[in-house]
C-alpha cells in the first residue's frame, strides 16, 4: 500500500489517519466556522494572495450605467434590456455532506477564491490560517443549484453573450468594463480616445500548458486539464487537448487571469493543500486576451501536479491497454501534499499509498442501501445517522496520497504515481472487502508497533495480504517504467520479505505468462503468497518452475 523511499515504514499511514482525524472533527456541523484546514506553506512554493477589490463590471448596476452612457450618446438603440443573465454566489460548506453534494454538481465552477478582487502573486491560493475556506462561482440565473446548497448571491450580473454577434452588446460590455476601470490591453489599463470610441474587438484565448521533464529538461504538454480564463466573472473553462493545447470558445475584451486547473477531463482530480475543497489550481495572472502560454517548470508548486496528471493519464491510455490489465475506475482523487507541518514529520523523501478510502465510501453507500432495504437503517435513527456521517466524510477523502519534500525528479514521481496505481487496479479487481483487510491489517501493523513497521513481516500470517499487494504494485511498477517509459529504472524493494522479483522471475520464465497474466490471478481468493503460487500453477501449469521460484525466494 505504500511506496517508500527514505521513509520509516507506516509514517504514512500515520499521515492518512491524521488526515481522517482532521476531516471528522473539522466537519462537524454542530461546530460553528468547522471546516478548517490549517496548512502552512513551504518549500518555495509562491503564493496567490487577494489585492485590492475590484468592481465587477457585469454587475446590473454597471450595465445600467454603462447603457446608459452610451444611449446618451447615441452610440446603442434604445431597444437593449439590461437584466440578470447570471448569478455571483458564495457558499460556504457546513458539513461534509453538504461539501460532497457541492461537488458533485459538476456544473458549479468552484473558485476557492471571491473573483472580485484583484489577484496577486503566481501560484496556489493561501488560505490564511484557522479560516475557513469559502466557494464562489457564477451561475445562469435560471440554474436551480441542490436544495441541500447553502449559498449566498452577492450580485446579479449581465454577462453578454458575444455569439449572439450583435455589436451593441461588445460595445456595452467594453464600455462597463471601462467604467470599473477594468478595461486592459496588454497590462495597460489607461485607454485612448481613438480605443474608447471604436467598437471593441474580441479576443479568443488559446496556447498551450507544458511541464518540465526533470532528466530531458525538455517540455511536454499537460494533458486533459482545464484552463480558466476571466476577466472578474465572466468565466470560460477549456480543457487541454492531447498536447497540451486549449482554446476558448468565449470571446473577451480585454487582458484576462489565467489559471490551470487540475481537474481531468477523464474525471480524476489531483487536490492539494485545499484538500477536497478545490482541485489544485496554478494561477498565472493576468495576460493577453488572445492567449498565454503557461509553462510549469521544476521550481513551480505547479509541477508535482502536472507530473501526477500526465503519468496518471499514461496509465489509463498506455500502461493498461499496452499490457491489457483492468484500469482504476475514472473518478480517482490523488492528494498531494509537499512543504507543511505534517508531511515534513513524515517523510524525506518521496511516499505514496493508495487507501482508496473515497471509493470505499461509494462502496459504502452501497452497503447502505442494502441495510436500508433490509429496514435496519429505517429503525435505527444513530445508525443511520453514523453511517451517513461516516459516509460523507470519507468521500472528502481521496484514493491516493502522495507526498514528497525532495528534489523534484520527473522518473521517481511517474513511478510512485504507476505503484499507487497498480494497487487501484488491483482493488478494481478484488473489489472493497478485500481492500478493508488490507488496510485494516497495515494498520495493525502501524498500532502494534508504535509506527515503525505497517507492512509487518513474513514471519505473521496476517500480513500476507499485504505482501500480495506489495508485490503486485512493485512488479508493475517496473513494467510500466521500463517497458512503457523506457528508463530502466530497475525492481524496486527487492530486499523487501515480500519479495517482487518473484513475479518478475515467473514473467521471464516463459512467454505464456505476461503482467496481464499475473495480473488476472490476483482474485479476491488470493491473499497469500501461497495462494498466488496455487492460483498460478493452477492457471498456467509450470508446476516445477513456479515452486522453484517461491522456494528460492523464501517462500
Amino acid at each position: 500500500m505504500l511506496k517508500i523511499k527514505k521513509i520509516t515504514k507506516g509514517r504514512l499511514w500515520i499521515f492518512s489517519l491524521s488526515i481522517l482525524c482532521l476531516v471528522v472533527f473539522s466537519c462537524n456541523k454542530n461546530d460553528e466556522d468547522s471546516i478548517n484546514y490549517d496548512f502552512s506553506k513551504g518549500n518555495g512554493t509562491i503564493g496567490v494572495r487577494l489585492g485590492k477589490k475590484l468592481e465587477n463590471p457585469y454587475s446590473i448596476s454597471n450595465m445600467q450605467r454603462a447603457y446608459d452612457t452610451l444611449l446618451a450618446k447615441g452610440l446603442v438603440s434604445d431597444t437593449l434590456r439590461i437584466k440578470a443573465s447570471h448569478l455571483y454566489i458564495k457558499i460556504i460548506p457546513q458539513d461534509s455532506i453538504e461539501m460532497n453534494h457541492i461537488l458533485a454538481d459538476t456544473n458549479l465552477e468552484l473558485f476557492p477564491y471571491p473573483l472580485d478582487y484583484e489577484i496577486e502573486g503566481i501560484g496556489e491560493y493561501i488560505v490564511g490560517e484557522n479560516s475557513t475556506p469559502v466557494l464562489y462561482s457564477v451561475i445562469p440565473a435560471d440554474y436551480h443549484i441542490d436544495n441541500m446548497i447553502h449559498y449566498e448571491v452577492l450580485e446579479r450580473c449581465f454577462i453578454p453573450d458575444e455569439s449572439e454577434h450583435n455589436p451593441e452588446l461588445a460595445l456595452l460590455e467594453a464600455e462597463a468594463l471601462k467604467l470599473t476601470n477594468n478595461y486592459h490591453e496588454n497590462g495597460d489599463s489607461k485607454v485612448s480616445n481613438k480605443q474608447k470610441f471604436s467598437w471593441p474587438q474580441f479576443g479568443y484565448p488559446k496556447g498551450y500548458v507544458k511541464v518540465k521533464v526533470t532528466e530531458t529538461s525538455n517540455y511536454e504538454g499537460v494533458r486533459k486539464i482545464k484552463v480558466r480564463i476571466r476577466n472578474v466573472v465572466k468565466v470560460s473553462s477549456v480543457y487541454t487537448n492531447s498536447n497540451g493545447y486549449y482554446s476558448s470558445k468565449k470571446g473577451f475584451l480585454s487582458d484576462v487571469h489565467y489559471s490551470a486547473v487540475f481537474e481531468n477531463e477523464r474525471g480524476f482530480k489531483i487536490w492539494s493543500n485545499l484538500g477536497p475543497f478545490s482541485p489544485a489550481i496554478h494561477n498565472v495572472g493576468w495576460h493577453r486576451k488572445s492567449g498565454y502560454d503557461i509553462i510549469i517548470g521544476a521550481n513551480s508548486c505547479a509541477w508535482p501536479w502536472a507530473t501526477i496528471n500526465n503519468a496518471a493519464l499514461d496509465y489509463y491510455d498506455k500502461v493498461c491497454p499496452s499490457f491489457q490489465v483492468q484500469k482504476p475506475y475514472n473518478g480517482l482523487r490523488f492528494w498531494y501534499l509537499s512543504g507543511n507541518r505534517f508531511v515534513d514529520n513524515i517523510a524525506d523523501g518521496w511516499a505514496g499509498s493508495a487507501p482508496m478510502l473515497r471509493n470505499l465510501a461509494l462502496s459504502q453507500a452501497q452497503l447502505a442501501t442494502y441495510l436500508f432495504v433490509l429496514g435496519l437503517l429505517e429503525n435505527n435513527p444513530t445508525l443511520s445517522y453514523v453511517t451517513a456521517g461516516i459516509y460523507g466524510i470519507m468521500l472528502c477523502l481521496p484514493d491516493i496520497f502522495i507526498t514528497n519534500v525532495d528534489e523534484p525528479n520527473t522518473n521517481d514521481l511517474r513511478a510512485h504515481v504507476f505503484h499507487e496505481m497498480s494497487h487501484a487496479s488491483h482493488y478494481a479487481q478484488v473489489g472493497s472487502a478485500y481492500w478493508v483487510q488490507y488496510i485494516f491489517q497495515i494498520c495493525c501493523n502501524f498500532i502494534a508497533t508504535g509506527g515503525e513497521n505497517a507492512y509487518g513481516d513474513s514471519l505473521n500470517g496476517n500480513n500476507n495480504i499485504i505482501g500480495v499487494g506489495e508485490m503486485w504494485a512493485s512488479y508493475f511498477e517496473y513494467q510500466c517504467t521500463d517497458v512503457v517509459h523506457n528508463y530502466h529504472r530497475g525492481l524496486q524493494d527487492t530486499d523487501e520479505w515480500y519479495a517482487p522479483q518473484i513475479l518478475k522471475e515467473i514473467d521471464d520464465v516463459s512467454d505464456s505468462i505476461t503482467p496481464r497474466s499475473i495480473f488476472d490471478a490476483l482474485v479476491f481468493q488470493v491473499q497469500t503468497h501461497d495462494d498466488l503460487r496455487r492460483e498460478l500453477i493452477g492457471r498456467y501449469g509450470l508446476q516445477n518452475e513456479i515452486n522453484q521460484i517461491f522456494e528460492s525466494n523464501g517462500f
